[in-house]
C-alpha cells in the first residue's frame, strides 16, 4: 500500500509539474506576450516613434533628391505624435486580432497625409510654374505614391496584413489564444491535483509538503533555466534584424520575456524553499 502511494504521488506530482509549467506560460501570454501596455512601455523605452520619424525623414529626403523635389514638399505630412499613435493603434489591433476580439486587421489611415501631400505638390508646381503634361503628372503621381508608401511602411514596423494571410500564422494564432484563455482551467486543474496529492498523503502532512516542494522546484527550474540561459548568453543580440532600432526593440522585448520566466521560476523555488525550511523546523 505504501509503495502504491509513492507511485501515485509521483504520477500526481509529475502531472502537477506540467500543469504548473503551463500556468506560467499562460500567465506569460497575459502579462507580456498579449499585453498591449507591455509593448507600449517597450516602444517608449526604446524611443521607437522618434527613430521611425527619423527614418521616414531620411527616406523622404533621398526620394526628393532622386526626383529633384525640394524638402518643403514633404513638410507637415506627419508628426511624431502621429507616428506614435499609429504604431500603438496597429499593435493594439494586432493583439486584439490574436485574442479574437476582432477578426479585422486595420490598414493605416493615410488620407490626411495624402491630402496634405497633394496640397504641397500643387503649391510646388504653382510656385515654380511647372507645365504639367501627361508625363509630368505621371511622375508626380509616382512620387506621391512612393511618399505615402514610405510613411506607411516605416510606421507599420512589420507587414502584419501579409502575415495574417499565412495559414501557419493563423494556426499559431489559434494555439496562442488557447494558451491565453485556459488560465482558469489550468488553475482549477492545479487545485484538483494538489487536493489529490494531499489525500494520497493525508496520513503524513510532511510527505505532502515534501512532494509539493519537489513539484515547485521542478516547475521553477523548467522556466528559470531557459530564462537564465537567454539572459546570460545574450544570443538575441546576434539576431539578423534591421534597422538597428528594430533589432534593439526585439532584444529588449526578448530580455523582458526571459526576466518574466526567471521571476516566475524564482517564485516557485522560493516557495519550495519555505516549505522545506518549514519541514526541517517542524522536525527539530
Amino acid at each position: 500500500m505504501k509503495k502504491s502511494n509513492v507511485i501515485l504521488s509521483f504520477l500526481l506530482s509529475l502531472c502537477l509539474v506540467l500543469v504548473l509549467f503551463a500556468v506560467q506560460i499562460s500567465l506569460f501570454t497575459r502579462v507580456q506576450l498579449l499585453n498591449n501596455d507591455f509593448y507600449v512601455g517597450q516602444f517608449n523605452k526604446n524611443n521607437l516613434a522618434t527613430s521611425v520619424q527619423s527614418s521616414i525623414k531620411n527616406d523622404l529626403t533621398s526620394l526628393g533628391s532622386y526626383n529633384y523635389i525640394p524638402p518643403e514638399v514633404f513638410n507637415g505630412l506627419y508628426s511624431r505624435e502621429w507616428v506614435e499613435s499609429t504604431i500603438n493603434d496597429a499593435n493594439k489591433n494586432f493583439i486584439d486580432f490574436l485574442t479574437y476580439k476582432t477578426n479585422t486587421l486595420k490598414k493605416i489611415d493615410t488620407s490626411s497625409i495624402e491630402q496634405k501631400l497633394s496640397s504641397n505638390v500643387d503649391g510646388y508646381v504653382s510656385a515654380n510654374k511647372i507645365v504639367v503634361n501627361e508625363g509630368t503628372q505621371s511622375e508626380l503621381n509616382t512620387v506621391k505614391t512612393q511618399t505615402v508608401n514610405i510613411i506607411k511602411n516605416q510606421a507599420s514596423i512589420v507587414n502584419i496584413t501579409s502575415l495574417s494571410k499565412s495559414d501557419t500564422f493563423l494556426k499559431l494564432r489559434t494555439y496562442i489564444n488557447l494558451v491565453y484563455s485556459c488560465i482558469y482551467l489550468l488553475l482549477g486543474l492545479m487545485f484538483i491535483l494538489i487536493l489529490a496529492l494531499y489525500f494520497c498523503n493525508r496520513k503524513s502532512m510532511g510527505s505532502f509538503i515534501r512532494w509539493l516542494s519537489y513539484v515547485l522546484i521542478a516547475a521553477g527550474l523548467f522556466t528559470i533555466i531557459p530564462g537564465l540561459i537567454g539572459i546570460i548568453s545574450g544570443f538575441m543580440k546576434d539576431i539578423a534584424v534591421s534597422p538597428v532600432v528594430l533589432k534593439d526593440l526585439v532584444v529588449s522585448i526578448s530580455n523582458e520575456f526571459f526576466k518574466f520566466f526567471i521571476i516566475s521560476g524564482g517564485i516557485c523555488l522560493a516557495v519550495a524553499i519555505v516549505f522545506i525550511a518549514f519541514l526541517k523546523g517542524s522536525n527539530e
